[in-house]
């Protein structure tokens, strides 16, 4: 995808989650909360969240540039995969 600050490459899995995706991103950061010491789909009644915070040295601007050209490209790859598919 391309930022203002250049070209930034985001590589993900087919069942990545949003906040691998999102922390990639140098306009976020994330965290993720485990209400237990396992993994975020560990056993029933263990729990998880991700808490996503402006990354220090951006603007709001900054993340709207980031998010929208992120969404871009992955309206882009969609349409790709879409078309080698049928």
């Amino acid at each position: 995808m391309i930022l203002p600050t250049g070209l930034l490459t985001i590589e993900f899995g087919a069942y990545a989650d949003i906040a691998e995706i999102m922390d990639q991103l140098p306009t976020v950061t994330v965290y993720i909360v485990h209400s237990d010491s396992g993994l975020p789909d560990g056993a029933p009644g263990s729990g998880s969240g991700y808490v996503f915070f402006l990354a220090e040295g951006a603007s709001l601007a900054d993340l709207h540039t980031s998010i929208t050209a992120l969404r871009a490209a992955l309206d882009k790859d969609f349409e790709l995969l879409s078309a080698n598919a049928q």
